[in-house]
């Protein structure tokens, strides 16, 4: 399994913890072989993807990319930060609010939808459980 990150976005971030995360997710989920890039990028750079990618105008939080051309799992899951962070409620911090996003974006790429009600249950559970079990381990370290 290879976790690649990069940090465009200007915000420091802790891309250890990042990739530490993705490597539980995957463990977690059983999967056997994966290639998992991550990309932090700014609001503004997440605005053209997103224009690109959805034709919606204006930034989003996080997108996922399914690159899978074989029996690998193999995909990118891009981040704002900036717009994360504009986004926490419910108390979430920042950090949690980042680490939630990845896993959502891992989870899709490993065919997770949220398209239906119930789709949407089982997925928003099964990242919020994936992210409690890491931050158990020890890992709850701020980004």
């Amino acid at each position: 399994m290879a976790v690649l990150a990069v940090n465009q976005s200007g915000v420091p971030i802790k891309l250890s913890v990042l990739k530490d995360l993705a490597d539980h997710v995957i463990k977690e989920e059983q999967v056997l072989d994966a290639e998992i890039s991550i990309a932090l990028v700014d609001a503004s750079e997440m605005a053209e993807m997103n224009k690109k990618f959805r034709s919606i105008d204006k930034p989003t939080d996080v997108l996922a990319f399914d690159l899978k051309d074989s029996e690998t799992i193999s995909g990118e899951v891009v981040i704002s930060p900036q717009v994360a962070y504009e986004n926490c409620e419910n108390g979430k911090t920042g950090s949690n609010e980042i680490k939630i996003l990845l896993v959502h974006g891992i989870l899709h790429l490993l065919g997770y939808d949220h398209t239906s009600d119930e789709g949407g249950k089982q997925m928003f559970s099964r990242q919020e459980q994936l992210v409690a079990t890491f931050d158990g381990q020890g890992c709850a370290e701020s980004l």
